[in-house]
């Protein structure tokens, strides 16, 4: 349908095909022109080859054609250009996938109209959401736009998924149908051109159903494909899908059938060191069962975790020591069919090599040092004459191994100044080197945040927490911890200096006006002491105003609360020399 563009005697037309309407027009004359523009829309259908809607800006010389040229200034000229653009303003598709415009065109018609044109041709598919923009500017006036919104629209059409599959013999494949542009929703099936197929070639069944229950046509677009027990010839076989109504509506999918299931694992052959763990992931070929057992072999494998041990989901744990000979197998065997099976290759390297640090990570700035323990294997122990040295930030240091998995050293506070990474390495002493790993330490964090959740937003997401581990983490044991977490706490009695330790909230009462105290004493494995920093959360109306030590690692705090306080659980603080911090939780309660 044909819309025109007016501008005082000049007339420009934007021609749209394939069932497209637009209305733009603008108006006016002598200097002053004013112009309205009316955004078009229009269809198309994802598999047209040819032009699929043309469009076009039309210009007409006054009433003697032989005027045209000589009445044409400048600023027509321009005008007369138009600029055509595709855009996608959603997300359902990019580049190409929206569909192509041609360069534009300007020629005169037999009636001496100049008409700027552009061919569409939309994408294969059709994209989701369907909606792609024609933008037409006049090369004169960028502001001046006029738009065409066009709807690609599927064309008819049958498509079948997988296009390509493998199956064993006697094993099921299942195949969905789609069915574009048309009503009749009905499909016939076949294999190799056999309607439903049959027992040689394989047959098309009801999902599903066993024994097989052939279907040959109908509503039905999900189907099982049910391979013959011998490989049929040819091989591939072609199963196709027909729509009822228009057979040329048809889809295939290439089906090889296999002689039994195929399992493989990956990675193939890997390299570890001992204690290293390797995550294995198995394939089984020709059957939608994807369910293996996990073994370990090898010939050095007599006893329990001499090889390692490996998880009912793959993850794989090697040994302490490579074993002999040093030769493992991951095996992955089919749970539908126990004779077939996968294999990976396992080498255990006997070097020195180092696994974990504890800690990993610390802040910069930390004031005491600390013990530093790493963990790993082929270490030299120190009982046994000259063990390991770790080389910290390449410098030697005076080193203690117990094992031979395990050896501790001191790291000191200028090793951990600056925030980067100090490099951890061990060397035996027959000169041999470990695998290098790195310290982490971490810029301090500038005062506290709070997450604030309510009934409206119970849940934060997108907050970024930095946390490092204990310094103490080189020397605290699960059976003998000497972090920095609060082990018990109760009110302090300042008339016999004496503490009653427990595990409930300590209660601290406001006064009805002004300010009063509380004195209480709290107790941590790692003994706590005046040089630390004590805090209670919330805006100030509780704070420690006085620390100083009990014995046997309790500290004696003074609390202040104001009359204003807030009544409601409090969270107490605690932070060493070497910036290891604590949050205690709910131990102190306002009233």
């Amino acid at each position: 349908m044909p819309c025109s563009m007016r501008n005082g005697r000049r007339e420009r037309r934007l021609h749209g095909t394939t069932n497209s309407a637009c209305v733009a027009r603008r108006s006016g004359a002598g200097a002053e022109r004013r112009r309205s523009l009316e955004i078009c829309s229009g269809y198309a259908h994802s598999h047209e080859q040819f032009c699929v809607a043309t469009f076009g800006s039309n210009q007409h010389s006054d009433d003697c054609v032989r005027d045209h040229r000589r009445d044409a200034d400048t600023d027509s000229e321009l005008e007369s250009k138009l600029n055509f653009e595709l855009e996608s303003f959603w997300t359902g598709c990019g580049g190409s996938s929206c569909g192509t415009l041609a360069t534009t065109t300007t020629q005169f018609d037999a009636n001496n109209v100049e008409v700027s044109s552009a061919d569409y041709v939309a994408p294969a598919t059709a994209p989701t959401p369907n909606t792609v923009t024609i933008t037409i500017t006049p090369a004169a006036d960028s502001t001046k736009k006029a738009q065409l919104t066009i709807q690609v629209q599927a064309g008819r059409s049958v498509s079948l998924s997988p296009v390509t599959v493998t199956v064993a013999a006697n094993h099921r494949a299942t195949l969905t149908a789609q069915i574009t542009g048309t009503s009749n929703m009905n499909l016939n099936w076949f294999v190799n051109g056999i309607a439903g197929g049959n027992s040689t070639v394989g047959q098309i069944c009801s999902v599903g159903l066993s024994p097989c229950q052939m279907v040959t046509g109908g509503a039905a677009l999900q189907v099982d494909y049910v391979a013959p027990g011998a490989i049929p010839s040819p091989n591939p076989v072609a199963v196709t899908a027909k729509n009822a109504g228009d057979p040329t509506l048809q889809a295939s999918s290439q089906i090889t059938v296999i002689n039994h299931v195929l399992v493989s694992v990956q990675p193939g052959n890997v390299t570890l060191a001992p204690l290293a763990v390797q995550g294995f992931t198995a394939t089984v070929l020709g059957t939608s069962s994807q369910a293996v057992v996990w073994q370990v072999q090898g010939s050095g494998c007599a006893g329990t975790g001499t090889c390692g041990t490996i998880t009912p989901t793959g993850t794989y744990t090697a040994p302490t020591a490579a074993p002999t000979p040093d030769a493992i197998q991951i095996l992955a065997i089919s749970a539908e069919d126990g004779s077939q099976f996968g294999m990976a290759n396992v080498v255990v390297s006997t070097g020195a090599n180092i696994l974990t640090l504890h800690p990993a990570s610390v802040y910069a700035g930390e004031a005491n040092g600390f013990t530093l323990r790493v963990e790993g294997s082929g270490f030299a122990a120190t009982s046994t004459g000259a063990g390991s040295t770790l080389l910290i930030g390449g410098a030697a240091r005076t080193t203690t191994c117990r094992t031979t998995n395990q050896c501790t050293t001191v790291v000191t506070a200028t090793d951990t100044q600056t925030a980067g990474s100090v490099s951890v390495q061990l060397q035996n002493p027959n000169g041999q080197r470990s695998n290098s790993v790195s310290l982490i330490v971490a810029p301090p964090g500038t005062g506290t945040s709070t997450i604030a959740l309510g009934t409206s937003s119970p849940a934060a997401t997108g907050v970024d927490i930095v946390v490092v581990e204990p310094t103490t983490a080189g020397v605290s044991q699960p059976a003998n911890d000497v972090d920095l977490d609060i082990a018990a706490l109760g009110l302090f009695n300042t008339a016999n200096n004496t503490c009653g330790l427990g595990g409930n909230p300590v209660m601290v009462v406001r006064p009805t006006n002004g300010a009063a105290t509380a004195d209480i004493c709290v107790f941590s494995q790692s003994g706590l002491d005046s040089s630390m920093t004590y805090a209670v959360s919330g805006s100030g109306d509780v704070t420690v105003i006085a620390k100083q030590p009990a014995g046997l690692g309790i500290i004696h705090l003074t609390l202040q609360i104001l009359s204003t306080a807030q009544a409601g659980v409090r969270t107490l603080f605690i932070q060493n020399t070497n910036l290891d911090e604590t949050a205690a939780s709910g131990v102190l309660e306002v009233q």
